[in-house]
């Protein structure tokens, strides 16, 4: 019997040094993504990042909060912020296109990740008590 109450003793203490852990590294990932976020954006304003640069590191800081927040209206919050970032982004690329400084791969390319994320949102809509 002492050997088995050391032995929950031992493990449920792995569990929780384990969860102190993975969230350790859940912070310090999200504090590199802002991070990333606030210096492409201060490069774009530079001249040295492009827009699209600015939206895959917005997009990468949205993507990381919506899997990892546990409340469903969170998670929903967070997917329409995602949705909205990618149709900002389909109707730059769009303009790019009309302007003649982006070809139709990128459209085609946004318009899909666009949809990709409003199917996302649907889901979670859907899934919603």
């Amino acid at each position: 019997m002492k050997i088995a109450s050391v032995l929950l003793l031992v493990l449920g203490f792995s569990v929780v040094h384990a969860e102190d852990d993975l969230q350790k590294i859940i912070e310090e990932r999200e504090g590199v993504l802002k991070q990333l976020v606030e210096l492409t954006e201060a490069r774009h304003k530079a001249g040295g990042a492009s827009q699209e640069d600015v939206f895959e590191a917005s997009m990468r800081l949205l993507k990381f909060k919506v899997n990892v927040v546990a409340d469903p209206a969170e998670k929903l919050s967070i997917q329409e912020q995602i949705v909205k970032l990618a149709e900002d982004n389909l109707m730059h690329v769009k303009k790019m296109f009309e302007a003649g400084a982006a070809v139709k791969f990128a459209v085609l390319k946004a318009q899909d990740r666009t949809l990709e994320e409003k199917q996302i949102l649907f889901a979670l809509k859907a899934a919603k008590p």
